[in-house]
């Protein structure tokens, strides 16, 4: 009865290795892959369709954007040239996020930039399970400055990256309304939070807080006057909203750390995964090789 356990027993740890090894070999083939695809002419097709796919100043002339600006690439080069602009104007107190917003709106255009699949495939795989949570999409300052366009929470997490230099309080303003899903900020000057939406650019007066307020406690006329075109067949994305639906939180905290945590892991699963599984595998066959002989 003992030799019968042990036996089964054994079996199923040389099942368990094999699973491991094969998994591990199957994690390898698809980093080869995403290793080789940039160097194919599939790559460079792809990249062409994107190049020509992608909007030029006309078909984005209802939003604020300036080529010089949106040309800088370098967060730290985007940061010193408003920071010269600041000094040359003597600019101070709301003036100073007012610029950013400014800086913000003209560098990128709306749409979002997403982490390429052959970079992290294991990231494009969590995103086809869980649609709603963007994992792909660039999350991190110095990745997100690189592009001329943006989504509303990558153009306000740039936003807060830059204001945080001046020694502001900022906040994160989430909107969970069915109709209206969107992200945007607020920052804190001489004991009152201003409202800012770099992505949407509407057109209100920047240096009333009042808006903030409005914005915070779902006031439905503050809101349409913010996004008049905010509207299904007429009817406003607002006329149901609550309080609950909107919120300011995450004050000076960088509002995609679980997200880029995400990333990482899964960019390390991508690329070096396999040698874990491959390793796994051999000790659990080593250690099974070892009982079997001293058996």
């Amino acid at each position: 009865m003992e030799i019968m356990n042990y036996s089964k027993v054994s079996m199923n740890n040389k099942k368990l290795s094999k699973f491991f090894i094969i998994f591990g070999l199957l994690l390898f083939v698809l980093s080869i892959v995403s290793f080789l695809y940039p160097m194919t002419d599939l790559h460079i097709k792809a990249e062409e369709v994107k190049k020509n796919n992608r909007k030029d100043y006309s078909d984005h002339s209802n939003e604020e954007y300036e080529y010089g600006i949106a040309n800088i690439k370098s967060l730290k080069e985007f940061k010193d040239t408003i920071r010269s602009e600041v000094i040359k104007r003597k600019l101070k107190g709301i003036e100073i996020p007012i610029l950013i917003d400014d800086y913000i709106r003209n560098k990128f255009y709306s749409a979002g930039s997403f982490i390429e699949w052959h970079e992290n495939w294991f990231l494009y795989l969590l995103d086809f399970i869980f649609p709603r949570l963007f994992f792909s999409t660039s999350m991190v300052p110095d990745d997100i400055i690189k592009y001329d366009y943006a989504m509303c929470s990558q153009s306000s997490i740039v936003f807060q990256e830059v204001v945080k230099d001046y020694g502001f309080d900022y906040a994160s303003v989430r909107f969970f309304i069915p109709d209206f899903l969107h992200f945007s900020l607020a920052v804190k000057v001489d004991g009152e939070w201003y409202y800012f939406d770099s992505n949407m650019e509407p057109k209100y007066d920047r240096t009333d807080p009042g808006i903030y307020d409005g914005v915070v406690s779902a006031d439905k006329n503050t809101l349409e006057n913010l996004y008049p075109d905010e509207r299904n067949n007429n009817i406003s994305a607002f006329n149901d909203v609550n309080k609950s639906m909107i919120t300011a939180s995450e004050i000076n905290t960088f509002p995609a750390k679980n997200g880029v945590l995400v990333q990482k892991i899964s960019y390390f699963i991508s690329w070096y995964g396999w040698i874990i599984f491959i390793v796994i595998g051999f000790i659990i066959y080593r250690y099974n090789n070892k009982k079997n002989i001293k058996k």
